[in-house]
């Protein structure tokens, strides 16, 4: 890769001594015109940089309808307009922007790709649905054909290798192929990975839309890349199974969800310390999903184990808190009131350490925890608590749950 791109410079600066001064002047002006459009652009200098990018477009255009710089210029000024909310403006602009890239790099140029994908973003966000479901459909349709594609290549690589492996005579033969195939994976890994990330930007504004079909579809594929390149405990991994876990749990699969949601943690487990966010989250999603689905034991056993874990760790932590709240909840519903108690108190403590006695966040907590002593005949102690509660809020009381 480090000798094409050598390469590929080479013949640049070749190209570039055998322009004529004045095409050579062009490109010169060309790029010091877009290097100050875009220290404008960072700087929110919003007027300056579009006199000069519109000044390295007229130059740009020279170029040819093929120029890689005129579609840098144009996707620059797409940025600009979409910043500033004029989208009418940067809709033509950005429409030129694919044809040329196309032009300039072929139809199946990952720049390309990632325009394709860029553009049906930018369609589905100014509500012109029609006009983004054509690219979608493209953008499937290669990355589907990508996929099956490469487990060609990589079922080949697989049969040569055995058809190698039989005979010593072709060890030579068989360390060029594996040479080959390393430099074939690393090729297409970042490739593929970018395209992932498309898939699933794409994947979550359709589901935005309710188009769950099509977001799975997303999803999906995006996965499938990522389980093609990486490792089987890469995290990106846990974020492509949590995607469609997710998805799944709005469409009412919770069967389904609850699958993936137990593959994202256990990647997560293999790659995290408990004491990290993400851990948590998942493991509480996990949780959740059972408690919907009437399976209250397990989740009851995911939140202990969460707790055991994150007390080896970080036993102070807010994902600490927030386990023992969830807990508690559960205990209280199955009116096990002495088990919630202490976890409710260290739910309460938790919040308070993270946000502040006076947080609305704690609000909900002291009534739940009051519901317990109430319950546990505590009621002096559960009268404060409510108070305590109504005070927060400066309201009536008499709500429960906790975005804790």
């Amino acid at each position: 890769m480090a000798n094409t791109n050598t390469a590929r410079l080479i013949l640049t600066a070749m190209a570039l001594l055998l322009l004529p001064l004045p095409a050579l002047a062009d490109s010169n002006q060309w790029q010091h015109l877009k290097n100050e459009a875009d220290t404008a652009y960072s700087a929110n200098n919003y007027g300056v940089a579009e006199r000069s990018y519109l000044e390295a477009l007229k130059l740009a255009d020279k170029f040819g309808s093929g120029d890689v710089r005129l579609a840098n210029t144009l996707q620059a000024l797409v940025a600009l307009y979409s910043t500033r909310a004029l989208f009418a403006k940067a809709e033509p602009l950005f429409e030129r922007e694919l044809r040329v890239r196309e032009k300039a790099l072929g139809p199946e140029h990952p720049d390309v790709v990632a325009t394709v994908g860029r553009l049906a973003q930018f369609y589905i966000n100014n509500g012109a649905a029609a006009k983004a479901e054509r690219l979608t459909n493209m953008l499937m349709m290669f990355a589907e054909r990508k996929v099956k594609d490469q487990q060609v290549v990589k079922d080949e690589f697989a049969r040569l290798s055995k058809f190698y492996d039989r005979s010593k005579n072709y060890a030579p033969e068989q360390a060029m192929l594996h040479k080959l195939e390393e430099s074939t994976h690393k090729t297409t890994a970042n490739q593929d990975l970018e395209l992932a990330t498309t898939l699933d930007s794409l994947g979550r504004l359709y589901q935005g839309k309710n188009k769950f079909d099509v977001a799975e579809r997303m999803f999906k594929n995006s996965l499938a890349f990522r389980q093609k390149t990486l490792a089987s405990n890469h995290l990106a991994l846990a974020y492509s199974f949590e995607n469609l876990a997710n998805l799944y749990l709005l469409e009412g699969k919770q069967d389904l969800a609850q699958g993936y949601f137990k593959q994202a943690l256990d990647v997560t487990e293999k790659t995290l310390l408990p004491g990290r966010p993400e851990f948590y989250s998942r493991l509480d999603a996990l949780a959740q999903t059972h408690n919907k689905m009437g399976q209250s034991a397990e989740a009851e056993s995911l939140y202990r184990r969460a707790l055991t874990l994150i007390d080896r760790t970080s036993p102070n932590s807010y994902d600490g808190g927030r386990a023992a709240y969830a807990l508690g909840s559960l205990y209280t519903k199955q009116g096990r009131y002495a088990d919630a108690e202490p976890l409710m108190k260290r739910a309460l403590k938790g919040a308070e350490g993270a946000n502040g006695p006076e947080h609305a966040v704690v609000a909900p907590i002291l009534d739940s925890y009051a519901d317990v002593l109430q319950k546990l005949n505590r009621v002096a102690e559960a009268s404060r608590f409510r108070a305590r509660a109504k005070s927060i809020r400066g309201i009536s009381v008499g709500q429960s749950g906790s975005d804790f």
